[in-house]
Formats: structure tokens, C-alpha cells, sequence
């Protein structure tokens, strides 16, 4: 899976279920609050029905690339331990050994909503276009995905594939991981039915000592502080 990643820049493997939907009980309590957030405000908390702990999230600015698309940031550590669980061996395999470096983990985590049901705005764009090749993922999974909605489209790097875009479709217990200067983007689609909302973590090594500020401005203003004193944390 490591060499498929390095070579194509997108894999697809499984998650635990349980996982995903310990996020889905989270996701169904936040949007119950808003589902047209304001840039930079943090969500009333939600909780965690495996802990019991009170999880923040906070609003960024509508994502420039997709319209009628917003990110709410992981704001805490409990919030942060919800997406941990998909962070498998497997893909911290594939990770390490695509990028060859073993300290390879998430450090930050998004909800990606569209709160509205169509795309028809979708532009082509690296989620870390100044990282260099195999330094930084991100790792994407499907938390409510209403029929009509679009999936992912990208660009391989293969060599047999180069210069031809393929789709891959967010579907229950997958986990679609890319590098970060894969170019992608959000699949347009017009009539969707409800929803959908995606669970994004970004992956790097713990010497990156750019790469949590490289987050914070790809994905926009109100990007959690947490945690960003120490890149390992």
C-alpha cells in the first residue's frame, strides 16, 4: 500500500466502523446546532458517547476551492482523540513507508461539511502545494454521505495514469488517503440528498517543524492554536 501511495498518491483502505460512527454520533450533535456556521466561532461542545468528554470544534472560513463548503476544526484534545482510531496500523504503514519516515501521524483533524446539495464550484488544488512530495497526507473519510453527492476526483501520478483524472467515491468504512501535493478536488455534483459532511486528518512527521503552519493557512482562518506550540503534540 506504502508503494502504491508514493507512486499513484492516493490509496484507499479500510477503517473500523465503530470509529466512524463514534464520529457520526458527534457530527449529528453539532449540526443540530447550525449548519451555517460563523467563520471563527467555536460550536457549542459536543459530547463523546464513548468518554463521555466534551468535544469543541471551531469554524473556518468557507473553503475557497468548493462552495457551500466549511470546516469545523478539531479544538481540543478530546475532540482530536475521536479521529485517532482511524489512524490504523495500516495506514500509518502506508504513510511511513511511502514518505520513509516512521514519526509520521496526524496532528490536526477537520469536519469538511456542504451544508447545501449541490457543488457546481469545484476547483482543482493541492492540499499542501508548498510541502514537498511525501512529507504530508491527508486522510479523508466518508461520515454522512447523502445519495447524488460527488466523491473526490484526482490526478495520478502513475505513470500509466498521468494527465487522466479517476473519481473515488467516499463510502462507509474507507478511508481515502493522498499526498498532499496530490492535485484533487471535490467531485461537482447538483442534487444531492442532504448533507455531507467528511472526516479529514492531516498527517506529517513530528520534525516538521513548517507543516503545522502550512495547516493552519490551507484550511483557512479560525484553524485551531491548540497543541501548535510543540509539533509533536
Amino acid at each position: 500500500i506504502g508503494e502504491e501511495l508514493h507512486g499513484a498518491g492516493l490509496v484507499v483502505v479500510d477503517v473500523d466502523p465503530n470509529a466512524v460512527q463514534r464520529l457520526r454520533c458527534v457530527v449529528a450533535q453539532l449540526l443540530r446546532h447550525s449548519s451555517n456556521p460563523k467563520p471563527g466561532v467555536p460550536f457549542p461542545e459536543a459530547v463523546d458517547p464513548e468518554t463521555g468528554e466534551f468535544c469543541s470544534f471551531r469554524c473556518a472560513t468557507m473553503f475557497p476551492n468548493t462552495e457551500n463548503m466549511f470546516y469545523l476544526n478539531a479544538d481540543n484534545e478530546a475532540a482530536m482523540d475521536l479521529f485517532r482510531p482511524l489512524f490504523t496500523s495500516e495506514v500509518a504503514c502506508a504513510m511511513q513507508d511511502a514518505a520513509g519516515d516512521p514519526s509520521i501521524s496526524p496532528h490536526s483533524a477537520q469536519l469538511i461539511v456542504v451544508n447545501e446539495h449541490q457543488v457546481r464550484v469545484s476547483s482543482w488544488h493541492q492540499d499542501y502545494g508548498s510541502a514537498r512530495r511525501h512529507t504530508m497526507y491527508s486522510a479523508i473519510c466518508g461520515l454522512a454521505i447523502p445519495e447524488g453527492a460527488g466523491g473526490l476526483e484526482y490526478r495520478p501520478w502513475s505513470a500509466t495514469q498521468e494527465g487522466g483524472v479517476q473519481s473515488v467515491q467516499y463510502a462507509a468504512g474507507k478511508l481515502v488517503l493522498f499526498d498532499g501535493n496530490l492535485d484533487h478536488r471535490t467531485q461537482p455534483y447538483k442534487s444531492a440528498g442532504g448533507v455531507r459532511v467528511l472526516g479529514v486528518m492531516d498527517c506529517y512527521g513530528a520534525q516538521d517543524s513548517c507543516a503545522a503552519e502550512m495547516v493552519a493557512s490551507e484550511r483557512g482562518n479560525g484553524f485551531s492554536l491548540f497543541g501548535r506550540d510543540d509539533p509533536a503534540s
